[in-house]
């Protein structure tokens, strides 16, 4: 018999405190990021790089949820499958609404 147990962000109990449900203590690994990212003028690029089934995917959702209770930042998440695609789009972008020098 196979048992699945659905990951700790598919499990929430109160989306206004999404990490209560989280068994690893990473609640306050969440708030000193989010104070470091407030504490910031400029937008800040975060990576987390960690082994398979470590919980970053886990960690990132509900800190994601935290940061939008927050209101005060847009949290955006590219999982690593789409962020080459995705930074090359981002990138092609700012290209593009660049004035070329010269003219």
């Amino acid at each position: 018999m196979k048992v699945l147990i659905p990951p700790v962000y598919k499990r929430l109990e109160d989306e206004k405190d999404p990490f209560s449900v989280e068994p690893l203590g990473r609640k306050t690994f969440a708030e000193n990021l989010t104070a470091l990212f407030k504490k910031t003028d400029d937008g800040l690029v975060l990576s987390i790089n960690a082994g398979w089934g470590d919980g970053k995917t886990s960690f990132v959702k509900l800190w994601q949820l935290n940061l939008k209770n927050d209101k005060q930042f847009i949290p955006i998440y590219y999982p690593e499958s789409r962020i080459k695609r995705t930074l090359f789009g981002i990138h092609s972008q700012v290209l593009q609404e660049q004035p070329v020098s010269g003219h």
